[in-house]
């Protein structure tokens, strides 16, 4: 089985360092880049064969809502959101993204998130928020 290779997008770089903790602990899952900026992410998602994203809805370049909308309208790749405003995990989900979690909450998630991030590699859409 090949591992899946995540893309972890966000500007804090306090909670990609949690995201790659929470990815290392299992051996099918590789950080294969990240990011902390719209830009960034978008020259990331050309260099590397990603299969997830972990994204931020809030980033100083762009809107994460409509990254992720433009990201399942390619379908680019699966969409895990990982963000401090639970507000927009509603529409998050309508837009496309398998499952949503707070960074306040995530390191107590860790279990859940790693099924969504296999979940998101399978291109499923049973959409859950955290």
């Amino acid at each position: 089985m090949s591992l899946i290779k995540v893309l972890a997008i966000d500007d804090s770089s306090v909670s990609r360092q949690v995201i790659a903790l929470l990815l290392a602990s299992d051996r099918e899952i590789d950080l294969a880049a990240s990011a902390g900026s719209a830009e960034e992410a978008w020259n990331q998602l050309q260099a590397h064969n990603i299969d997830v994203i972990t994204l931020d809805l809030d980033l100083p370049d762009g809107d994460g809502l409509e990254m992720l909308e433009l990201l399942t309208l390619k379908d680019t790749c699966g969409v895990v959101v990982v963000s401090g405003d639970d507000r927009q995990h509603k529409l998050a989900i309508q837009l496309g993204a398998t499952a949503c979690f707070e960074k306040l909450t995530l390191i107590n998630e860790q279990s859940r998130f790693l099924d969504a991030i296999r979940r998101a590699a399978k291109g499923s859409r049973e959409q859950t928020m955290h």
